[in-house]
């Protein structure tokens, strides 16, 4: 029975020890999501696991650090703080956004049942839809939904437009602003690029583009501009 006992203290301690090697250096990171810009891969208020032992991939959800600014709407821009999107396009790889789904040397690269776009129908049909896609609930998921006099935006996956299309005349919401968003990465007025055509663009040594798979509500690499490899702090592993 003491034998056991010390076995068991012993399995206790090393797993503690390792637990907190794992801890300081970042070899298990815990986050939780603020947002839902990762929605479907990762949902609003979801918690997950990085690690920094994981080289980066295309297709990866990765954690990585940089400044804040005023479009981020924090108090105190210019601090330094840790983001989530899902990894691209990498260097040497030349990137383009086409209806919003993303294209690397010309060959489309998105899972597209795994993304989230803008759809726009009826306002009429809104409880339908609503009770359709969220039964049981009063509202839809937060910043999701835009509902108007005659007509609501929200953001579906794909297979949640398949279920409001039998109900409503839902189509995809593109917004093209006349003028060149200067708010987006590398856009000009000669460009004319918006979020959901954007590009092409080559993508430099040591340097990744991010995108969300809520491809409406990230403020990712379109928005902030390329990652340097340095700043990934890890990758996601307990991933959808």
């Amino acid at each position: 029975m003491k034998r056991t006992l010390v076995w068991v203290i012993y399995l206790l301690a090393a797993f503690f020890t390792l637990w907190v090697i794992a801890r300081l250096t970042n070899m298990l990171q815990f986050y939780h999501s603020p947002t839902s810009s990762m929605s479907p891969g990762i949902e609003l208020n979801d918690h997950f696991i990085a690690s920094n032992l994981i080289k980066p991939k295309r297709y990866d959800i990765i954690v990585f650090k940089r400044a804040t600014d005023m479009f981020d709407g924090v108090e105190e821009p210019g601090q330094i703080s840790k983001f989530t999107y899902r990894l691209i396009a990498q260097g040497g790889e030349t990137l383009q956004i086409k209806n919003g789904f993303a294209y690397i040397n010309g060959k489309l690269v998105d899972d597209t049942a795994r993304l989230k776009f803008q759809y726009i129908f009826a306002a009429k049909d809104n409880l339908k839809v609503l009770e359709a896609l969220y039964p049981g609930k009063n509202e839809p998921p937060e910043n999701d939904w835009a509902a108007g006099n005659d007509s609501t935006i929200a953001s579906f996956t794909y297979q949640q437009y398949a279920t409001a299309k039998k109900i409503t005349e839902a189509r995809r919401f593109f917004y093209r602003s006349a003028d060149a968003d200067t708010t987006l990465y590398l856009n000009t007025a000669a460009n004319n690029w918006d979020i959901n055509n954007y590009g092409p663009i080559t993508i430099p040594p040591n340097h990744y583009f991010l995108m969300g798979d809520n491809r409406n509500g990230a403020r990712d690499s379109r928005f902030i501009g390329l990652v340097p490899k340095e700043n990934v702090v890890g990758v996601v592993i307990n991933k959808k």
